[in-house]
């Protein structure tokens, strides 16, 4: 069968893990061929005018969108010269703390046909600097790659975080260890990186992982841990972000806190052995909804059917 159309994705699709690589299963999925451009690999190698070379030329043979993730330290005019010859995408997945650091992501936006922000705080900021809409679409999982698999006694604990060590994290780490609370940390900053198969198992052996985002203030940007940890089937407790009951509904889907005393007391009260089935189906409503609303699939359909490809 013929593909539906071409997509190229400047991104980071040679890396495990990348969610760049998600993104482009979830196109091949639907059906379209899919060229992928490391445009970090070219910069580092060759430098920025070969990578403009390589994308002006990959727009002149007229893919049905270019999609630029993120794509910080590049410059925007090769978004606009890529703009002339098919349709370009701007993906922005992180927080308005991040954006204040990349400030040339504003001017892709400007320069795409299209763009797009994880997080609608994000995307509303940048709409007010370059006047032209912005598309709030979530970060997707891969139901493939992170899913239930067989618990491992070496990951059992009453709760688990995988992320990046900072100074909020490393104090819940510390409030729940003193409360007694069985909490084992596993990232850069703590004692155990996790990738692949092993965050899976981390999930699925520990009794709930907790969700730390990045940042709280940006309006309906949380952890996509929540996405993740879902697709595994845990038990997730989140920190509450702005609005995020539009999405997953507390005490249903999962269970929001504001401060480590407050997590403390709500581990106590869904850890009582009377609470074992209210857990269960908690995780499996999470894990129900996430599949059914927040998959890769259903974020790539949304840019296919804004820029109609």
């Amino acid at each position: 069968m013929l593909p539906k159309g071409k997509i190229v994705i400047v991104g980071v699709l040679n890396v495990e893990g990348s969610t760049n690589l998600y993104m482009g299963k979830a196109f091949e999925k639907l059906g379209y061929e899919v060229i992928p451009c490391n445009y970090r690999t070219i910069l580092q190698k060759y430098g920025p005018r070969t990578l403009e070379a390589t994308l002006f030329k990959l727009s002149e043979d007229k893919p049905d969108l270019m999609v630029f993730s993120k794509c910080n330290g590049i410059d925007s005019l090769i978004i606009a010269k890529c703009s002339m010859n098919c349709k370009t995408w701007l993906w922005y997945m992180d927080g308005l703390a991040t954006l204040s650091t990349v400030p040339e992501i504003i001017e892709h936006a400007n320069m795409a046909d299209y763009a797009s922000c994880t997080g609608l705080g994000v995307a509303n900021y940048i709409k007010k600097h370059i006047g032209e809409d912005v598309h709030h679409i979530l970060e997707g999982i891969d139901p493939e790659v992170y899913r239930p698999t067989l618990q491992l006694p070496g990951y059992a604990a009453d709760i688990s975080f995988i992320g990046t060590a900072n100074q909020e994290r490393i104090e819940y780490v510390q409030t729940l260890s003193e409360a007694g609370i069985d909490i084992k940390a596993y990232g850069n900053g703590f004692n155990e990186e996790i990738h692949g198969n092993m965050f899976n198992a981390v999930c699925s052996s520990s009794t709930s992982m907790l969700a730390l985002s990045a940042e709280y203030t940006t309006q309906e940007y949380f952890s996509d841990r929540i996405m993740r940890y879902g697709s595994c089937g845990a038990f997730v407790f989140h920190k509450y972000a702005p609005l995020m009951e539009k999405y997953f509904s507390d005490g249903e889907d999962l269970v929001y806190f504001d401060t480590p005393e407050s997590l403390v007391e709500a581990i106590k009260f869904y850890f009582h052995p009377d609470k074992t089935d209210l857990r269960i189906q908690i995780a499996n409503n999470l894990r129900n909804k996430v599949l059914s609303n927040y998959t890769w699939v259903h974020s790539v359909q949304k840019i296919i059917d804004t820029a109609e490809i």
